[in-house]
């Protein structure tokens, strides 16, 4: 009998902050009720932050989240990684058009992290300056490129990191979702993941004040992932809290089979069938008179 595969321990935390009256931030998680979409399309995790006057930052960041969901669901018989980056241009699209005809809403964007979890991969699509992380023991591994002018710069071997850290340009975006004319270049990964792995997605507001080793440290030694959360929002809102905060932490177990069954590290059933062969094979040999 097919096992309906558990719900991975997450925590989420999305801040105001200590300096920003609106909260622009946006997230998203959805697990798919049905067994062949979670099969095929696996779980799907989003962070935005939004940008624009008034409340336009807040309407620009939910209408992305909400576009991706969508369209990457839609179409069954897509790639992943295609379905998540055509879902993102999707987002754009919505939210250019909504600029343009919605007063005070003119050029209103946001970033974008979205990654969704199809057996034993992670599937990255991402816009912006928010970031995706992976937690692998003693490392945690940046997915994502921040596409801003410093990070760029950096890249390029004109500044260092410690340069850019205090650079007056170091939150100017290259690329945005919505806030520019023309589509932004999305950046596409595909990364290989284990049981015990986490995910973390954040915004700008976590990681411009703590640290990658705070994060790792914080989630991958708390039982508690939405404990984990807290305490990383309490650390950035400790040390003023200067933009909006959010954090989603997600701990990988066992991935979805393509079967429906779960997929685990070591013995699979081919290798188990050899070695059952093998054994039959040195009995018989070992019974059998010569």
């Amino acid at each position: 009998m097919k096992r309906r595969a558990k719900k991975p321990p997450v925590g989420v935390v999305c801040d105001t902050g200590r300096r920003r009256k609106n909260n622009e931030d946006s997230w998203l998680i959805h697990e798919p009720q049905d067994m062949t979409t979670l099969k095929t399309k696996g779980r799907l995790y989003v962070v935005a932050d939004g940008m624009g006057g008034a409340a336009a930052g807040e309407v620009a960041s939910c209408l992305a989240v909400q576009t991706v969901k969508e369209r990457y669901f839609s179409r069954q018989d897509e790639a992943p990684l295609e379905s998540l980056k055509q879902a993102i241009l999707s987002a754009d699209k919505t939210i250019r058009q909504q600029s343009h005809s919605v007063p005070g809403q003119s050029g209103m964007g946001t970033t974008i992290t979205a990654v969704s979890v199809v057996g034993d991969t992670a599937y990255v699509a991402h816009v912006g300056d928010s970031r995706a992380y992976v937690i692998r023991h003693e490392q945690i591994i940046c997915l994502t490129r921040d596409q801003t002018v410093v990070a760029d710069l950096v890249r390029q071997g004109k500044i260092g990191i410690k340069e850019a850290e205090s650079h007056p340009h170091r939150h100017m975006l290259t690329q945005s979702v919505g806030g520019g004319a023309r589509p932004p270049e999305v950046y596409v990964l595909s990364y290989p993941l284990e049981p015990g792995d986490f995910l973390v997605l954040c915004t700008d507001g976590l990681y411009n004040v703590v640290s990658d080793k705070e994060i790792k440290e914080a989630v991958a030694l708390n039982q508690d992932l939405q404990r984990a959360a807290e305490m990383l929002v309490h650390l950035a809102n400790k040390r003023g809290g200067p933009d909006n905060i959010t954090a989603v932490a997600v701990k990988i177990q066992d991935p979805v089979g393509a079967e429906g069954g779960l997929i685990r590290k070591g013995i699979g059933t081919a290798a188990l069938l050899i070695i059952l062969v093998a054994i039959v094979a040195i009995a018989y040999y070992l019974v059998v008179p010569r």
